[in-house]
This record gives structure tokens, sequence and C-alpha cells, in this order.
């Protein structure tokens, strides 16, 4: 009966074992884990740089550890001498995570490892979680046997793998294997735990940190998403207003050219209304003249025919015929039966030079331009004896019609050159000079050339009176500029200071050098817009510009008038910069740019020496107008 334990034994043999187990895993994670963690930690730090490493990465230790783990490493009195034996498993994994750079495991390191990872990181991981959850029966100190062997196992595993990894041998398994059989010393065993416990004191002090930190870090990340939010939302409404901003003032400057042109168009329709009513009357008034004055004359006539017959009626024998009265002739009395009693003159029925009009089939001086006009039926139709080179973009002028009398003298005043006799003899060109198209053409007196009124530049409103000669025969000494005149600013509206535009002489050097470029043979596709049709044009070219819109911006009504000179030769080079930009090189189009842009500095350093220096910074930066002239350096004359 003796040999027979007691009632109350077995429960006591149970919880002794439990504390032994506790014991034990207790004392392979205070001695065999923490050796082993000292030896991976010397495999990439040496003993020697501890101290110095440590020192280098405080700032980022001191942000994760706690009172009692920064101690250990930076203690109060300053101690220079540091080793890893001083050091506990927890500040061990620290340093081994955060300095030594050792590649994290698949899942990342602070996660639980993949099954079957066996990376460094993944073996220290496990080792790490498994201390964690033996700290939890810290407050029984008891772990029973099928828990024991769980935990053990793993610690065992990992320990193993480290040592093949990194340490080499099977010392560290030996250890592990020996602690599992050997009998327990009771007051190292309690030495043991009471440590162990103190570890999980400072890992709980560290994990409610690591929580307050968590807690503010999402603070933080939510403050910084609503800052975020509130940028985005003011950088979307300042790129909605400069948006609408941009619309604007593309409407203004599409819209306002359009309004005003459609404003003009109704004020000349008016106008010409206004005309067409004034003439009618003049017509009807001069028609009832005529009817009075062809009433008066027949009255007259009958008159002087009874006179006459009651004269010869008294007249009796062979006096009657030597006393016969001449009856005047209305012709010789200044009148004339067939007069129309409407005479049309044109405004260069009275002038005394050379002047004439070409039109598609003859050419007329000015007295006999004035009687073409004058006449009320509808002209004949004109006769080519080529087909027209296009449709012309420029109509016929309308015949002037007015009301003055006739003088009696229908001898022609039309002096200096002579007319030519048939369209062969004729010296001048058959076509305009810009356009290239027939019909109603200014000659000028001094060259070949003719023009359209709206197609020379400057643009012509009316028939000139005097002896005309072109833009290209005024003397070039007039036109060229030799230095960088000053501008003059006057003041507009709100007291704001606002350049005046060009001056005359700028302004007709200006004029000069398009319409030499208007009249280069190469120059006709640069004449107007490129068609909306060609393909990827106006993806490719972000500002398209012709020399029709550099023709607009020279005159002073424009709006958008140039300022300087700079601007106009900054848009004539941005034309052939297009051209060369959406052409390929050894296309004829590309080679006619680039020639004509040779003509263009030729005529530069022609008309505006002055400024020919600058034309190289002019091509490469055609968005900014050039400033100053005066600052660039010198350029080579072609």
């Amino acid at each position: 009966m003796g040999d027979v334990p007691g009632p109350s034994s077995a429960p006591y043999f149970n919880q002794r074992k439990a504390t032994e187990n506790f014991s034990r895993l207790c004392q392979l994670i205070m001695t065999i884990c923490s050796d082993l963690f000292r030896d991976i930690l010397s495999r990439y730090i040496k003993p020697a740089d501890l101290r110095s490493e440590l020192d280098n990465n405080r700032n980022r230790l001191e942000r994760i550890m706690n009172a009692q783990q920064k101690e250990q490493i930076y203690t109060a009195s300053g101690s220079v001498t540091l080793t890893a034996k001083d050091l506990d498993i927890s500040v061990l994994y620290i340093i081994l995570r955060n300095i030594c750079n050792i590649p994290k495991h698949r899942a990342g390191w602070g996660n639980p490892p993949l099954n079957g990872d066996k990376r460094l990181s993944a073996c220290i991981e496990r080792i790490r979680i498994q201390r964690n959850l033996i700290s939890a029966h810290s407050v029984t100190a008891a772990v029973d046997d099928l828990m024991f062997q769980e935990y053990w196992d793993v610690l065992k595993d990992a320990i193993i793998e480290i040592e093949k990894q990194s340490v080499g041998g099977d010392m560290y398994e030996r250890g592990v294997n020996e602690l599992l059989s050997c009998d327990l010393n009771p007051g190292r065993s309690k030495l043991y735990v009471e440590e162990f416990k103190k570890i999980q004191e400072n890992m709980q002090i560290k994990q409610e940190r690591i929580e307050r930190l968590e807690s503010k870090t999402r603070t933080a990340k939510h403050q910084l998403a609503v800052k975020k939010m509130k940028i985005t939302r003011v950088e979307q409404t300042n790129t909605l207003l400069h948006q609408r901003m941009h619309d604007n003032k593309r409407y203004i400057d599409d819209q306002l050219p359009l309004k005003l042109q459609e404003h003009e168009q109704i004020l000349l329709s008016a106008i010409q209304g206004i005309i067409t009513e004034e003439s009618k009357k003049l017509q009807d008034e001069l028609k009832k003249n005529k009817q009075d004055i062809q009433e008066e004359l027949k009255k007259h006539k009958q008159e002087i025919q009874d006179e006459f017959k009651q004269h010869k009626q008294e007249v009796k024998g062979p006096q009657a015929a030597s006393h016969q009265t001449k009856i005047p002739s209305p012709t010789v009395a200044g009148f004339d039966e067939s007069t129309t009693g409407q005479i049309r003159l044109d405004a260069w029925s009275s002038s005394g030079t050379g002047n004439h009009v070409k039109t598609e089939d003859k050419q007329l001086s000015s007295c006999q331009f004035s009687s073409a006009t004058s006449d009320t039926s509808p002209l004949p139709e004109r006769h080519r004896t080529s087909p027209p080179r296009r449709a012309s973009p420029h109509p016929p002028p309308p015949l002037i019609h007015t009301g003055n009398l006739q003088s009696n003298n229908t001898q022609s005043p039309s002096q200096g050159k002579q007319m030519p006799e048939s369209k062969d003899d004729d010296p001048n060109e058959d076509y305009c000079a810009v356009c290239q198209i027939g019909g109603y053409l200014l000659c000028c007196d001094k060259c070949r050339k003719v023009y359209h009124l709206k197609c020379h530049i400057p643009e012509l409103k009316e028939c000139p009176s005097d002896e005309w000669q072109c833009t290209l025969c005024t003397k070039a000494d007039d036109m060229v500029l030799s230095k960088i005149e000053k501008k003059d600013f006057t003041m507009g509206p709100g007291k704001r200071k606002a350049p005046s535009g060009l001056t005359e002489k700028e302004l007709k050097a200006c004029e000069r050098i398009l319409l030499e470029l208007y009249t280069n043979k190469d120059s006709a596709v640069f004449h107007e817009p490129v068609h909306k049709l060609v393909p990827n044009y106006y993806k490719i070219i972000t500002r398209p510009i012709d020399f029709s819109k550099i023709r607009s911006k020279l005159q002073r009504q424009n709006l958008n008038h140039y300022n300087t000179v700079e601007e106009f030769l900054s848009d004539c080079k941005l034309v052939f910069k297009n051209c060369a930009t959406y052409n390929s090189v050894g296309t004829p189009i590309y080679d006619q740019g680039k020639m004509l842009d040779e003509e263009f500095e030729r005529l530069v350093q022609k008309f505006l020496p002055c400024y020919f220096d600058i034309l190289d910074d002019l091509d490469t930066r055609t968005d900014t107008p050039v400033s100053d002239a005066s600052d660039r350096g010198p350029r080579e004359k072609k």
C-alpha cells in the first residue's frame, strides 16, 4: 500500500512537470537562442565595430526601443566598451533586423513567415514569435506537454537551420538535445524564469509604445490625406480657372475679328444701299431732266420751223431765196438730239498723266477707262486667250457713275505713256504679281508688274490720280533702317503706358520685305492658311501662321498690330519653321520654304541691317520676340 501513490500525488506531479517544461523553454530562449543571435551578429558586424555601428544608427534605433533596451546600448555612464554578451535577445533581434541588412523573408519582417520558408530572416522571425508565445505563460510559469513539444520542435528546427546557414557545425543542435534530457537546477531555472518575465514586461511596454506610434501614424496619415484632398481640389479649381481664361482669350481672339468684320460688312452693305438709292434718285432726276430738255428742244424747233414758214410765205419772188434765214441747227446751237443727258466721268477723266488700267483683254488709258465706265449698258463679255489661274478672291471694282455734265471737248486729255495698239505689244504682265489672277489690274509706271488694288502692299483704297509706282519700285534708300529706333509710349486707358506701334520707316521696310516675299515665285503656298483637311497639320503645328496674317497685323487698325520689328521678323521666321517642321526633307515644299527663308534673310540684311544679327535667336525661340537687339553678338553676313 505504501508503494501506491496517494490521491494528491498525480496533480502535484503534473504541476511540477508543466513548470519544468516552462523552465526548459526559458533556458532554451535565454541561453542557446541568445548565443545563436550573438554569433549571427558577429558575422555581420565585427565585435570591434559594434559600438561605432550602434552610434551611427542611434537615431534610428532609439525610435523603436524602450527605455530598458536603450539603457543596454547607450548607458547613462557613457561606457565605450560594449559586446554582444551585454545585450539580451530582444535587443539582438532589433539590431539584426534594422542595421545588419539581412534580406527579409517573403512575408516581410514583423510578420509570421510562410510555411517552408527557410531563409535566415524567416528562422529568426520564428524564434521571436515562439518567445512571445512562451512569454504568454509567464503568469502561471507552466506549459503542458503538448504545447511544450510544439514550441520545442519549432525552436529546434529554426536553430538547426540557422546553424547550417550561418554558423556551421552541430554545437547548437547538441546543446538543444542535452537541454531536453538533462536534470534542471531549481535555482538556475528560477533565475531564467524571472529573467524571462522581465523580458516579457519589456516586450509589453514596447508593444504599448508601438500601438501608440501606430495610432499617431494613422492620425497623421488621415490628416495628410485630408490636406492632399484640399490641395487636389485647389489644383483642380486653378486648372479650371486657367482653362476658362484660356478659352475666353481664344474666344476673344477668334470671335472679335469676326464680329468686327461682320459689323463692317453690315456697315458697308448699308452704305452701298444708300449709294445705290442715291444713284437711282440721280438717274431718275437726270432722266426727267433729259425729257424736259428734249421737250424744250422739240418746242423750240417747232417754233423756229413755224417762224421760218411764216417768213417764207411773206417773202415772194426771186428775193425770197436771198432773204432766206438759215435755221440754226440744234447741233450748232450746242444741242444734240442723240445725247442721253447722263454723262459718267471716272476719277481719272481730268488726269493728264500716263496712268492706265489693264483688263483681261485690253489696256485702257485713264480717259478711255472713264469713257468705258460711263456707258450705262452692261460691259461686253471678256474673251480670254488663256483660262484663269484660279477664282479671284477680289471682285472687279464697281463702275462709278456720276452726274457731271460732259464737256463739248471730246478729245482725250491723256498724255505721257503711249497706249499699246494690241495685247501683244503690251509691256506689262497679264496677271497680278501677288495673287496671279487676272481682272481689273493697276499698272506700275516703272516696271512690268500689275496689281489688284487690294493685293498691293500697302492696300490701295482707290485708283491713284497721279503717276503711280509700286512699293517694289520705290527708292530702296528711303526704306533702309540702319539703326534701331527708340519707341514712343502713349498713355492708354487707366494711365498705363502702351507702345504706339511701328514707326513710319519701320512700317515701310516691313511692307517692302513682305511684298518681296509675296511676289516671289516660291511663296504661293504661304499666302493663305493651310486647309483644315491637311492630315494632322494642326496637331503638329501649334502656332500656325501665314503671310495673310502677317499682312493683317501690319495694319494699325488691327487690334493685334505689330508693336516692334522683332514681332514681325519672329512671325516671318515662324512661317519657315512650321514648313520645315511639318514637311520632310527633300520634298518640294520643304525646298521652297528653305529657299524663301534664305531670300528673307537677304531682304532683312538689305532693308533691316540693324536686326540681321538677331535672326538666329528668333529662329530658335519664335514664341518670344526679341526685346533688345543691341545685346546680341555679331552675325555672319551672307
